[in-house]
């Protein structure tokens, strides 16, 4: 089935919330303790949210604040079925250009990241996150030019 792609609302909050413990749990666990993952609370805020359905369920969802696409959780179950790939078509839509961060060691992401058309571009920072410090990388992309 399709994913359907539509705008955030408050009531998607603990589906959104699911998903995000699923996916940072499996895609973090060789570098974050994956019980402290979500710890302490989550909240998903920006100027636009979108979430990724199928079948009825919230597998998926992205936030973007200004020009960056600030977050992108799909749940481990639909990894490689588009609705990362939607979710960036629906929150980049008609930005000339854009900027994420992601975990230098979180590398399933970043190789998702460059297929759809994202390149780093030297950006660097430190970020702590459930005790535990790691470098984040900047990537950038002008959505018109990729996929």
């Amino acid at each position: 089935m399709p994913v359907l792609v539509r705008p955030a609302t408050p009531d998607d909050a603990d589906a959104m919330r699911r998903v995000y413990l699923a996916a940072g749990r499996e895609a973090w666990a060789h570098f974050l303790p994956a019980e402290q993952v979500g710890a302490s609370g989550t909240a998903f805020s920006g100027d636009r949210g979108f979430v990724a359905e199928e079948d009825g369920e919230v597998v998926g969802f992205a936030w973007l604040r200004e020009s960056e696409l600030d977050t992108l959780y799909t749940d481990p179950r639909v990894w490689g079925r588009g609705a990362g790939r939607a979710l960036m078509d629906a929150a980049l839509a008609g930005l000339p250009e854009a900027t994420l961060w992601t975990a230098e060691q979180n590398t399933r992401a970043r190789r998702v990241y460059e297929r759809y058309g994202w390149r780093p571009d030297g950006g660097r920072r430190e970020k702590t996150y459930a005790g535990v410090t790691f470098t984040e990388l900047r990537y950038r992309i002008a959505p018109e030019e990729a996929r």
